[in-house]
């Protein structure tokens, strides 16, 4: 295993040496898991190979952002945020909401239907947000109620 991981360290880096710090370490980390040994942390026992954080490789072998968008696992915690982001965002477009500029455009507020009825805002939610003369409620109950022979 020892010569397979300096082969490979050549082909990466030809100027890395193989009797570096870091190729032995991994050599040992092997050695002791091989051994069956265990290491101890916090009160848990795992398996003593090291398996260095997704921040830790990025700053290690300079990572972009632009690399890391092709990229599926060995991405920073902003890259996966905003893929988290994007996924919700679908997740929601596809259940039928609408985007936010969507809505506010759509909103009472800025439709302003009460300036229609030529009466205040207040007074037109007091009113119960009627509608002018000749225009269907969306309301479903309402719709609904004609429905029914009583």
């Amino acid at each position: 295993m020892y010569h397979e991981a300096a082969a490979l360290a050549r082909e990466l880096d030809s100027s890395w040496n193989y009797r570096s710090k870091e190729l032995m370490t991994l050599y040992a980390k092997a050695k002791q898991y091989e051994a069956g040994e265990k290491v101890e942390f916090g009160g848990k026992q795992f398996a003593p190979l090291y398996t260095p954080r997704n921040d830790t490789l990025i700053n290690l072998f300079q990572i972009t952002d632009d690399e890391q968008r092709t990229l599926r696992t060995l991405i920073s915690r902003d890259m996966a945020a905003e893929r988290h982001r994007k996924r919700e965002e679908a997740r929601r477009r596809a259940s039928g909401a609408v985007d936010r500029a969507t809505y506010e455009a759509n909103s009472a507020s800025r439709q302003k239907p009460w300036e229609a009825l030529g009466m205040s805002r207040a007074s037109w939610y007091r009113a119960g947000k009627p509608t002018p003369a000749g225009e269907t409620s969306p309301c479903v109950l309402q719709a609904a109620a004609g429905d029914f022979d009583v």
